[in-house]
């Protein structure tokens, strides 16, 4: 199962806004968007970075009522459970470790060398953002190059 996310790295950890399953051969997907966790108080400086890159990167807004609560990852992942998980870097690994600890999870980044491209596909996702910050195009990006592989 691939795994990928978007949102803010933030002082007090990664906030996830986008979390894209999909099955290795691409067969089937689910892209979900989050609203901010309940309890969270960003700090001055957390202000910058969320502003900062919902206007140059990732175009996400932190604060939504119309999407999933946050608190719906952690359901999501505990059915992802037993499944061995592909990710893409650091800070995607830490965050599905911490809710997933006793999980097989496959950091490509590292065992694979991968590296997402300067530019990635356009797919229909439900927010208007760019490709290369949002977590459908990145699982179809590491589809794609999973595919030379065999897993």
């Amino acid at each position: 199962m691939i795994l990928t996310l978007e949102g803010f790295t933030l002082p007090s950890g990664y906030y996830i806004k986008e979390l894209t399953t999909m099955k290795e051969n691409g067969t089937g997907y689910q892209h979900f968007h989050f609203n901010a966790p309940d309890n969270f108080q960003p700090t001055p400086s957390d202000h910058c970075t969320i502003d900062y890159t919902t206007r140059h990167l990732n175009q996400l807004t932190l604060c939504d009522d119309s999407l999933l609560p946050y608190s719906t990852i952690e359901i999501i992942l505990q059915n992802l459970a037993s499944h061995t998980i592909y990710v893409a870097g650091h800070s995607a690994y830490n965050f599905i470790k911490n809710y997933l600890p006793f999980t097989s999870i496959i950091n490509i980044s590292s065992t694979l060398d991968f590296k997402y491209p300067p530019t990635l596909d356009s797919v229909p996702c439900f927010k208007a953002h760019r490709p290369r910050y949002c977590s459908l195009a990145k699982a179809r990006c590491i589809k794609n190059f999973l595919h030379g592989y065999s897993l």
